[in-house]
């Protein structure tokens, strides 16, 4: 397995396709850009091209939003797939990653621990385990969750564009504030 770590973060670009073949992406941090407060993708952020993953993991990457920017927006802490991206994952893990806004009082701080999802999403024969999400507020309206309330995949819109085949998902966590650590609900 190769590894891609220590803020080695995978970006792919529109009209490009890319395949990753039985690698780790771990420990890679995406911070605020210090302009609009906002990042995306610890350890993939894929920008409209095409992505294919198979039997890899990606594990203890983190979106870290330090700024209280209005409308700061942190997501996907293992995986952002932007609108016109098209992801097809296959047999791999997405495992302890983090979305971490909880300095941020925007309306839409952090969201998708293991995976943000906005374009296309295939997942078949994975797993979803140990991912977290801490923002400051409760309130997102707009934003449809699946799966224990988005800490695994959040999909903005209709979920129509995110199929899940023999996918398990569990002790995934979502968080309002660090400063309140017995007020995660746990999947």
């Amino acid at each position: 397995m190769s590894d891609l770590d220590n803020n080695l973060n995978i970006d792919c670009p529109a009209a490009v396709t890319v395949s990753l073949n039985n690698n780790l992406i771990k420990d890679s941090v995406a911070s605020d850009d210090r302009t609009t407060g906002s990042a995306w993708g610890g350890g993939i952020y894929n920008g409209g091209g095409t992505l294919y993953m198979y039997d890899s993991t990606v594990k203890n990457n983190q979106v870290v939003l330090e700024a209280n920017y209005d409308r700061a927006r942190g997501l996907g802490g293992g995986i952002y797939n932007s609108a016109d991206g098209k992801m097809e994952i296959y047999r791999s893990t997405i495992d302890g990653n983090l979305v971490d806004a909880s300095k941020v009082s925007s309306i839409i701080s952090g969201l998708g621990g293991g995976i943000y999802n906005r374009g296309s999403l295939t997942m078949v024969a994975s797993t979803i385990t140990n991912n977290r999400q801490i923002h400051f507020q409760e309130n997102h309206a707009g934003y449809q969750y699946s799966l224990y309330n988005g800490s695994a995949i959040v999909s903005e819109g209709v979920l129509s564009n995110t199929i899940l085949d023999g996918v398990t998902v569990a002790y995934n966590e979502v968080g309002r504030n660090l400063e309140y650590p017995n007020e995660f609900s746990y999947a």
